[in-house]
């Protein structure tokens, strides 16, 4: 994984080649720590760490460099900004934290010249991401000043992800008057995107009471929507500053319908929902964001629609049919992985294990009626002195 993530860093964001070897050296970041999670909704999330070392290889006998630091950088740029030629109205840049390695002239010799470095990144922060309005990055920045008019410059890009653990599946139900239809619905309280989710689906309420009319089900259909909301504003410097500019987009991230496959039990409609995203999908996770001036909302639902025909005696009636719709919000999270937060990776204390063995001042005495054993007779063979 180190190898991975050191070709990584080397062909990221930074001065051509040509310029590297100019100045006589090359430099990267190489990641130590496991991928970047941070575990739980932002109000309860203790964050992420990330270590590594940034690395200075001298390709000379000797080079002189006066300033090198490092620096953690996230970056949010507004796609849909009212003033793109404005900076301040386009990209909002935070220094999340600095290392100052080198603060006066030093010489560094031919070889590798390595500075550990360990961050914590806090839980409230936005994971990385990108839609159609908003993006969010995070990467290193490593400066290397050699005099006032030379200096080297590397990149480093970190993906910051979120998850949520899973827990007790949530329920919904939902009455359909004038009509007796009751539908319930069981769905994971989140979901992964990359993985089968799965759904539990009943309807029951299909005779109508002191009636001879019954419903029938004809078609079940769902779709996963995204729904993103952005609210931009522009910044002091122009006179439109009170001007709210909001942008709104759906999308549909998966689909499916179904004319048969469930099971009908007497007065109940049982149907288990293969849900999934589609393979090309682009999702984003959840996420709710309010930096500077821009307001960002990300969501997504269920949307489940059951086609219901009429049917009088034993004869369906397709001039009476009704649309049953039901929405179902879903929180779609990263896979937690094998990991556990940073905060949960302490060891046990020596007091936690369990009892400890016995001291060594205790005797413990054989039972009675057990003969004490002889001593073995000396061997004849052996050379050593026995008793």
């Amino acid at each position: 994984m180190s190898m991975l993530l050191r070709r990584h860093g080397r062909s990221s964001e930074a001065l051509s080649a040509g310029q590297s070897s100019a100045v006589g050296m090359d430099a990267y970041v190489q990641m130590e720590s496991p991928p970047c999670v941070m575990y739980g909704p932002p109000a309860t999330s203790t964050g992420s760490i990330a270590s590594g070392l940034l690395v200075a290889d001298v390709k000379v006998p000797l080079l002189d460099v006066e300033v090198v630091n490092l620096e953690l950088i996230k970056k949010q740029t507004n796609k849909r900004s009212p003033h793109l030629s404005c900076p301040h109205c386009c990209k909002n840049v935070e220094r999340l934290q600095v290392w100052q390695f080198v603060s006066a002239r030093t010489s560094l010799t031919k070889g590798k010249t390595t500075w550990p470095f360990s961050a914590l990144i806090p839980g409230h922060m936005p994971h990385s991401f990108e839609c159609c309005t908003v993006k969010v990055e995070y990467y290193f920045k490593a400066t290397f000043i050699f005099s006032p008019t030379s200096k080297l410059e590397k990149r480093h890009p970190i993906e910051i992800r979120r998850s949520i653990l899973p827990s007790t599946p949530k329920s919904f139900q939902r009455l359909f008057p004038p009509t007796s239809l009751n539908v319930t619905l069981q769905t994971p309280n989140v979901v992964h995107p990359s993985s089968y989710i799965p759904v539990t689906f009943q309807l029951t309420g299909f005779k109508e009471p002191n009636s001879s009319t019954s419903w029938a089900v004809s078609r079940i259909s769902w779709r996963i929507e995204e729904r993103i909301k952005t609210t931009i504003r522009s910044c002091h410097g122009h006179d439109d500053a009170d001007k709210v500019h909001t942008y709104q987009d759906t999308r549909i991230l998966g689909t499916n319908d179904y004319k048969r496959g469930w099971k009908i039990d007497n007065d109940r409609l049982l149907f288990e929902l293969p849900l999934s995203f589609a393979l090309d999908a682009r999702y984003v996770c959840d996420l709710r964001l309010n930096c500077g001036n821009t307001e960002l909302d990300i969501s997504h639902c269920l949307v489940l629609e059951l086609v219901m025909i009429e049917v009088v005696g034993s004869q369906p009636v397709d001039s009476n049919a009704r649309l049953l719709r039901m929405k179902v919000k879903l929180v779609v999270t990263t896979q937690p992985g094998l990991g556990v937060s940073w905060d949960e990776e302490c060891p046990p204390l020596f007091d936690s294990v369990g009892p400890s063995p016995p001291c060594y001042d205790e005797v413990v005495e054989s039972p009675t009626n057990e003969s004490p054993r002889e001593p073995s007779a000396p061997n004849a063979m052996c050379n050593c002195p026995c008793p």
